[in-house]
């Protein structure tokens, strides 16, 4: 399956799940703009470096850390569809996040 079919997939399961129309939205948005270029290509092709690279943005640490989030729930969800053999972020680390007081 194509990285572009695998959006929509996760995005549909989304919808079917209950999630917020903002929620499938915001996740469309940040996948296709940390995947773009790749659309095209074969999920298996995910691996840790694919996602660093993705990640690899000049970015506020708090942006940097939502990118992550949806990233890394696309990954968890491509596993635990069993379209991914190993998650990517298996033994990675979170993006560190700035809390303002």
């Amino acid at each position: 399956m194509k990285i572009c079919e695998a959006i929509e997939a996760f995005l549909l399961d989304h919808r079917a799940r209950g999630s917020r129309p903002r929620t499938v939205e915001w996740h469309r948005y940040t996948l296709t703009y940390l995947l773009r270029g790749m659309q095209d290509v074969e999920v298996s092709t995910l691996s840790v470096f694919v996602v660093n690279k993705a990640l690899d943005r000049e970015v506020k640490p708090n942006t940097l850390a939502n990118y992550e989030r949806s990233l890394r729930a696309f990954c968890a969800w491509l596993v635990g569809v069993e379209l991914l053999a190993r998650d990517p972020f298996r033994g990675r680390k979170r993006a560190k996040q700035v809390f303002e007081s």
